[in-house]
């Protein structure tokens, strides 16, 4: 439902419109294979300021290689393809991550033939220009990177075997550099059980707390595979103990992890149910304490028998973002969103993002950057797997209770000048709750379609807010005057 907003008064009316995820953007346009990350469930998308990077595998030149591409205006428009690595074999499985101008990625790449190790290399000028490859792994084999920044400090975990046959166990590594990857501090081994396997790691960092979710195997067969989580609090120097966040049978997987504003939240794919759901927990003192699990997990998917799988989670403030591949809709998988903004206590319904084709859009990862919401994916609608983008360029702005409210873009703001606000939608039926907020965050009052008065209300700015039920959520600036 999209709502308009038409203010009626002596002599003066404007229209504000409550922004929107725009259509679908095809990122590549080549006869190869275009993919964001598969192995592991990393962000692929970045974002600072205005500029969005989205890193891809791509087999156009005959084998898997990592490529780059960038906006500076907020997704609005794309540079050109860029090609990072120029291996004789395959590179892979990308994982993204941005601090100012700085774009720092990992990859998986077995260039040293049947020899799988994690690789790095950065941008120190928004993706103008890129250093050399660098081998970040040590010892055995590597797989799956995920990779976070604060500052100049980049965190960047993966799992590996100590050896190069392929067998058991899988551990959990980290590599840190402190200068903004110009060098990195020694390989550190984060886990130590040698009963299976410590798998696909998601990292997040806020301030100097640095969280790290995977699953794990070494509950044995009745529980083949259980969320774990492990911090530390020092900037990645030392780290606490490993903490099992899930407890049911038969498998958890496919985890992703965000911080924000004094809390942890974790996501990942369950099959308690029988399919494939997506399950959300948080912690919100800032990863000491979790709820027992699975009287503390909230599913997010409903139970409607199709799967829910690949799920990717941002957060700022308390906004929180999910998004995730459904197969709802009849085919193989398309891209769904729900959003938190009282930090992960209440979700909205659920938005479809993706082409409806019957065809598969896999692998979504999300980045926000102020107001601006970026989802990429890759999407085989066009006969092969190409790399599509998504934005809303004000859906990273929500308002929780005693929050602020932020204004949207240009263009989303109007001036009253008398008393009534007529609210109006392209249906005529208001499904979700309007109200107007003050410049605190405090409701002033329920609006409705038609016409409201708005004489009670001191002159100042205020905020138009629908409801996270309405698909459409998001804020418009007004201003009272008298």
């Amino acid at each position: 439902m999209k709502l308009s907003f038409v203010l009626l008064a002596v002599g003066c009316w404007l229209s504000a419109v409550l922004a929107q995820w725009e259509p679908d953007q095809r990122l590549t346009n080549d006869p190869g294979s275009s993919k964001t990350a598969e192995c592991s469930n990393t962000w692929t998308v970045a974002a600072a300021g205005d500029t969005v990077h989205v890193v891809w595998t791509d087999d156009r030149d005959g084998n898997d290689e990592i490529y780059y591409k960038s906006s500076t205006d907020g997704g609005a428009s794309w540079g050109g393809d860029q090609r990072l690595t120029n291996a004789d074999h395959r590179s892979w499985c990308p994982s993204a991550a941005v601090a100012g101008a700085t774009v720092h990625v990992v990859w998986e790449d077995n260039r040293d033939v049947d020899w799988y190790d994690v690789y790095y290399k950065r941008s120190t000028d928004g993706g103008a220009s890129w250093s050399d490859d660098l081998k970040l792994s040590t010892t055995g084999l590597a797989f799956g990177p995920s990779v976070a920044v604060v500052g100049d400090t980049v965190h960047v975990v993966w799992d590996g075997l100590l050896s190069d046959t392929v067998g058991r166990p899988l551990e959990i590594y980290y590599a840190r550099s402190t200068d903004a990857g110009a060098t990195w501090d020694s390989v550190a081994r984060l886990t130590s059980d040698s009963a299976d396997y410590a798998w696909q790691p998601s990292v997040a960092a806020a301030g100097s707390g640095i969280h790290v979710a995977w699953y794990d195997g070494r509950n044995g067969p009745a529980f083949p595979a259980e969320v774990y989580y492990k911090r530390s609090t020092d900037n990645g120097v030392t780290w606490g103990s490993d903490v099992r966040l899930t407890n049911t049978a038969p498998s958890s997987e496919w985890v992703s992890i965000a911080a924000a504003d004094g809390r942890v939240h974790v996501v990942w794919t369950d099959a308690r149910d029988g399919a494939y759901e997506i399950y959300y927990k948080r912690s919100t003192d800032n990863g000491a304490t979790w709820p027992s699990s699975p009287q503390g997990d909230t599913r997010l998917t409903p139970p409607d028998g199709h799967t829910s799988y690949f799920p990717s989670i941002a957060a700022a403030g308390a906004n929180v973002h999910v998004v995730w591949t459904d197969t709802r809709d009849g085919g193989t998988g398309e891209v769904y969103y729900k959003s938190s903004t009282d930090g992960g206590a209440t979700w909205s319904s659920d938005t479809g993002l993706s082409f409806k084709d019957s065809k598969q859009s896999l692998h979504p990862s999300i980045a926000v950057a102020g107001s601006g919401l970026h989802v990429a994916w890759y999407d085989n609608r066009d006969g092969n797997n190409e790399t599509y983008y998504k934005r809303n360029p004000t859906g990273g702005v929500g308002i929780g209770a005693g929050r602020k409210p932020q204004a949207t873009s240009s263009g989303q703001s109007a001036t009253i000048v008398g008393c009534v606000l007529n609210l109006q939608s392209a249906t005529c039926n208001l499904q979700s709750e309007v109200v107007l907020l003050n410049a605190t965050g405090r409701k002033v009052l329920d609006l409705h379609e038609g016409a409201n008065d708005v004489s009670r209300p001191s002159p100042g700015v205020y905020f138009v807010q629908s409801s996270p039920a309405n698909r459409h959520f998001s804020v418009a600036k007004v201003i009272v005057l008298r």
